[in-house]
């Protein structure tokens, strides 16, 4: 049913209070983490740089780390640091940037990880952080010598695991998997929250908390920023996730930002922009929301992506979003009690905004250059009210109007847990990859090399697979000898 009213949600205000005072601890505790920092260790790549980088007496950050004592801070000079940063402790890393030139780590070889909290599966990042208190600022990351070529490890530029928090001012960018399109990886920031041990046979949770301002994620594969996990709390503020080129058929299905799986918070006055994919029966976006938790998308601008806003779940809010120019949707709603507000849409290919589910609610907003302003298709209670029409052709639609075929399974998230054998992909020839439906771990068998000829040595290259080589020919081979690695 569609109706012209809605009464307010006195419960999401209180959830929306509840966020923002849990965010406003975290960014207290990270101020009194850092108002009593120890000693403050100064890192240049070449010691070239003046001021405060003058003899400098690390040129890794690693280094620096390593005599590093909790609580103390990283100061970063301008240059490019090839290496992986694994966070031991609560500590602060900040760049010292001169001008344009700014500081950047930048892997080759990654070669610890760490397994996710769900699935059980490694995470290579350039940035590892373990259960610790992290504040990151004004350091890049990019992405583009690392050596990941398969889809296991998942790659990513941060990983954020039962840990808290806060990245400023830093870039992220080509978190791609070199030759293997097809993975569900190349992650700027993974934040996640899980399981962190196991007491008398009861599962403790852990928690992350991630805020994070100015943040700009480029050339990534699967996302810029992924939120997962029941008790993951993130707070985005003025981020950007930006790709170039659609996706073509077969590769990762790309989000800007991804909150999943339980996961909670807000983003606020961020940008996604060419968000899109070839493959057919899915749909990337500028923002995905699946089976989160209360989330909050307030002000932000979605341009020239396939939809701008897909909710599949629950208790969304979408407050004065800007859409421009989506190849699909500009909102799909596929869940129950979502709510809408002053939405400015111009230029959606099919809707302005698509509902599937029960008690959602658009209210105010203008929408125009789109064929449909507003498609209910399925639900109870449904209702908008106080939207300004422009160039639509048809303002509302319902069932009516005809069927569409856009489910939840249109959506193709990142989870850490496998979803097929695809997702425990290793690279590794002489290894069999399978994935736990149950338990969403992979496992990787040995692959035993035996053509059952005694005049070959049997061998298995990473790369190619099993090598079957002759030996040399007079090699007793039961009542014969080898030939030409025939027994003859």
């Amino acid at each position: 049913m569609i109706t012209g009213h809605a009464r307010g949600n006195a419960n999401a205000m209180t959830t929306g209070r509840r966020l923002a005072g849990v965010a406003g601890v975290l960014g207290g505790v990270l101020m009194a983490a850092y108002a009593h920092a120890g000693s403050v260790l100064y890192v240049d790549d070449d010691g070239l740089d003046g001021f405060n980088c003058t003899n400098a007496p690390y040129t890794t950050i690693s280094a620096a780390v390593a005599a590093a004592k909790p609580g103390d801070e990283i100061r970063v000079c301008p240059g490019t640091y090839v290496e992986q940063v694994v966070v031991p402790f609560d500590m602060a890393i900040r760049g010292e940037a001169f001008g344009s030139r700014r500081a950047v780590i930048k892997p080759a070889a990654m070669t610890q990880t760490l397994p996710t909290l769900d699935g059980g599966n490694p995470v290579a990042a350039a940035v590892l952080d373990d259960g610790h208190l992290l504040r990151i600022s004004d350091v890049d990351i990019d992405l583009s010598m690392n050596t990941v070529g398969a889809c296991s490890p998942v790659l990513a530029g941060i990983y954020v695991r039962n840990a808290w928090a806060a990245v400023d001012r830093i870039e992220i960018y080509n978190a791609v998997v070199n030759g293997r399109p097809d993975c569900d990886s190349g992650i700027g920031i993974l934040v996640e929250s899980g399981v962190k041990e196991i007491i008398l046979g009861r599962p403790i949770f852990g928690k992350s908390r991630f805020i994070s301002k100015s943040v700009h994620f480029e050339n990534f594969q699967k996302a810029g920023l992924v939120g997962i996990g029941p008790n993951t709390l993130v707070r985005l503020e003025d981020g950007d996730a930006l790709r170039d080129a659609q996706a073509p058929a077969g590769a990762a299905v790309p989000y800007g930002f991804e909150l999943a799986k339980g996961a909670r918070g807000k983003i606020i006055n961020s940008t996604a922009t060419g968000i899109s994919s070839g493959t057919a029966g899915k749909l990337a976006a500028g923002i995905l929301g699946l089976e989160s938790g209360k989330v909050t998308y307030r002000r932000d601008l979605l341009e020239d992506n396939q939809v701008g806003i897909m909710v599949v779940g629950g208790n969304a809010r979408v407050k004065r979003g800007t859409f421009h120019r989506h190849s699909s949707d500009a909102i799909i709603l596929l869940g129950d009690s979502n709510l809408v507000t002053a939405a400015d849409v111009d230029g959606a290919s099919v809707s302005g905004c698509f509902v599937t589910g029960d008690q959602n609610v658009v209210r105010g907003g203008f929408f125009t250059n789109a064929p449909i302003g507003i498609w209910f298709l399925y639900g109870i209670g449904n209702r908008f009210y106080g939207v300004t029409w422009g160039n639509i052709p048809l303002e509302t639609r319902g069932l009516y109007g005809g069927l569409r075929d856009v489910t939840a399974d249109d959506a193709a998230p990142f989870l850490t847990r496998c979803t097929g054998t695809l997702s425990c992909d290793d690279g590794n020839a002489c290894t069999t990859d399978l994935c736990n439906a149950t338990t969403g771990a992979c496992s990787h068998g040995v692959t035993v090399c035996d053509d059952t000829n005694a005049c070959t040595t049997d061998t298995c290259n990473p790369t190619t697979g099993c090598v079957f080589t002759p030996v040399t020919d007079g090699t007793v081979c039961g009542v014969g000898v080898c030939t030409g690695g025939v027994c003859l």
